[in-house]
């Protein structure tokens, strides 16, 4: 003989399945708004390490504009295509000022292979309130011979601006 089971138990099964499955959901977008500036940061990290013979190719020419217009605009224009909004006005002069981009451009461009970030370490520091700020160790490594690495150390901190995360300091240890 089959029991029937009552439709109100079914209605309640399923409450209780979509509630949980809510939940869930709730947990892990909470947990990734609270990962929010590492995750930024290592975005940043990996574009800035994990560099192109074009990246060189670009970098010295928007460079050689700049200095034969005697224009400053050139460069940050470049550097907003390259980062697009992820930087704050100051971490586009710090990425300039320590040249940031550069040193691993030169990489790929002297190895004449692009370079792959392998890892990125972030170690949190102290930082004043709506900072976060970490230091960091990246590994990167040469598309022609994996065993080629290079390695990466520096300090980058990111502000909240307009309620977003961005990058205010990056610089070189």
């Amino acid at each position: 003989m089959k029991k029937k089971v009552s439709r109100s138990l079914i209605i309640t099964l399923a409450a209780i399945f979509a509630a949980f499955i809510v939940t869930v959901v709730l947990v892990f977008s909470f947990k990734s708004g609270m990962d929010a500036p590492e995750k930024l940061a290592k975005a940043v990290l990996m574009r800035t390490y994990g560099a192109t013979k074009q990246d060189y190719e670009d970098l010295n020419h928007a460079l050689s504009q700049s200095q034969s217009r005697d224009d400053s605009q050139i460069l940050l224009d470049y550097m907003h295509t390259v980062y697009g909004e992820q930087l704050t006005d100051n971490g586009y002069e710090k990425c300039i000022a320590n040249r940031i981009i550069s040193s691993a451009s030169q990489i790929a461009y002297d190895e004449n292979t692009d370079l792959k970030v392998s890892a990125i370490e972030l170690q949190p520091t102290d930082a004043l309130e709506g900072r976060r700020g970490y230091l960091f160790t990246v590994q990167a490594q040469t598309e022609k011979d994996v065993s080629n690495t290079f390695t990466f150390k520096g300090y980058i901190e990111l502000v909240q601006e307009d309620g977003n995360w961005k990058v205010d300091i990056i610089s070189p240890r």
